[in-house]
C-alpha cells in the first residue's frame, strides 16, 4: 500500500528469477525481500555501500565521503538495509540488520564529522586470530573528512572496551581522473567482510581516451604468525580509440611465503566483437548482433537469442541462451 501510494506511475516486473515492484521513489525486489523507499527527508534501503558505514568498513578502499545514503539494493540478499533521516547539514543512520547500529553525521562544508555506534553479536574469533576483526564487541566509530580544493585528509578512530583504539589516518588529493590517496592504520572489525589492512595505496590518471588506475594494500598479520601476512595488488587499465577499445587488469595477492593468487586479463572490443583471455576463466570470444549473440565464455561455447515485445500497457523480453537458459521478463505499467 505504501508503495502505490507514492507514485501513481509504478511498474510489475516479473522474470523467471525473480521480479520487481517500483515506483518513482520505492522499489520491492520479490527475489531478494529488499525494499528501496525514498520520501525526502527519510530514505531506506541498503545503506552498506556509500558513506560512512562503507568508510569505517573498507577504510583503505576509495570511498565516497562519510555523507550516509541509502540506496536501491540489488538482487542478492545479503547487505545492510537501514533508514537515513536527513535535516539541512544533519543526517541520522539506524539499522538492526546484521548488527544493530545507529549514527550521526554533520556536514560543515570543508569538515564532515560522523559517530557511529555498532553493537557486538559475540562471536569472537579463534584464539590464533586478530580479535579487532570479530565483531564480537560493542564498538564506537567515529571520523573527520577535511578538503580544501583537490587536498583531502580523513581520520577515522574505533574503540571497544576489550580491544581499545584503532585508527586510520588517509590523505591525498582528486583531480577530474587525476588522484592519489595513502593510508595507514586499522579499525576494528564492523562487518564479518571488513577490510584488513595496515597500509593502503591507491591512485588513478587518464586523458584522451585513456584511464588507468591501482591499489595496493598490506595486510595485517595474524596474531599466530607472520608467514600469511597478506598483500593485495590491482591495475586496470582502458584505451577507447572511438570503435575500438582495449582493457587490461591484472589482480595480485600475496603472503610472506610468496604467491598465493594472480588473475590477469586482457580484453578487445570493436563494434559487434569482445575478444580476450582471462588467466581464471580463459579464452573470451563474443559476437553480439543485438537479438543474436554467440561466443565462447566460461570453457564452453554458447549461443543466445533476444526477442522483445511492447503493447499499450505492458512490454516483455525473452532471452534464451545455452548456459542459462530460457528467461521470461514482463513489465506491466500502472
Amino acid at each position: 500500500m505504501l508503495l502505490s501510494s507514492l507514485s501513481l506511475g509504478a511498474s510489475l516486473v516479473s522474470s523467471s528469477g525473480g521480479g520487481v515492484i517500483s515506483a518513482e521513489n520505492s522499489s520491492l525486489n520479490l527475489s531478494s525481500g529488499r525494499a528501496y523507499i525514498n520520501l525526502g527527508f527519510l530514505t531506506f534501503g541498503d545503506i552498506g555501500r556509500t558513506g560512512l558505514l562503507d568508510a569505517f568498513d573498507n577504510p583503505h578502499s576509495s570511498f565516497s565521503g562519510l555523507s550516509p545514503r541509502a540506496i536501491k539494493p540489488g538482487s542478492n540478499k545479503e547487505g545492510r538495509d537501514g533508514f537515513v533521516l536527513s535535516f539541512e547539514d544533519f543526517s541520522f543512520i539506524y539499522s538492526t540488520d546484521e548488527r544493530a547500529l545507529s549514527g550521526i553525521f554533520i556536514d560543515g562544508g570543508i569538515i564532515e564529522a560522523a559517530l557511529l555506534a555498532a553493537s557486538g553479536n559475540g562471536e569472537a574469533k579463534g584464539f590464533h586470530e586478530d580479535p579487532g576483526m570479530s565483531t564480537a564487541y560493542d564498538t564506537v566509530y567515529g571520523g573527520l573528512d577535511l578538503s580544501w580544493g583537490y587536498l583531502n585528509v580523513i581520520g577515522l578512530i574505533s574503540y571497544a572496551d576489550e580491544i581499545g583504539f584503532r585508527g586510520v589516518l588517509k590523505g591525498g588529493f582528486n583531480k577530474d581522473d587525476y588522484s592519489l590517496y595513502a593510508s595507514y592504520g586499522s579499525l576494528i572489525a564492523l562487518s564479518e567482510d571488513s577490510e584488513e589492512g595496515t597500509f593502503g595505496l591507491s591512485g588513478s590518471f587518464g586523458q584522451n581516451g585513456f584511464h588507468f588506475e591501482f591499489s595496493v594494500l598490506y595486510g595485517t598479520p595474524p596474531v599466530f604468525s607472520e608467514d600469511y601476512l597478506r598483500k593485495e595488488a590491482y591495475v586496470s587499465s582502458e584505451l577507447n580509440l572511438g570503435a575500438v577499445s582495449l582493457a587490461a587488469e591484472s589482480e595480485s595477492v600475496f603472503t610472506k611465503n610468496g604467491k598465493r593468487r594472480h588473475r590477469e586479463c586482457f580484453t578487445l572490443s570493436w563494434s559487434f566483437l569482445d575478444i580476450g583471455y582471462d588467466t581464471e576463466e580463459g579464452l573470451i570470444l563474443s559476437f553480439d548482433f543485438g537479438h543474436f549473440s554467440f561466443g565462447y565464455k566460461d570453457g564452453l561455447p554458447y549461443l543466445a537469442m533476444l526477442y522483445e515485445g511492447e503493447g499499450d500497457i505492458f512490454s516483455f523480453i525473452a532471452e534464451y541462451s545455452t548456459d542459462d537458459g530460457l528467461d521470461l521478463a514482463i513489465r506491466v505499467n500502472f
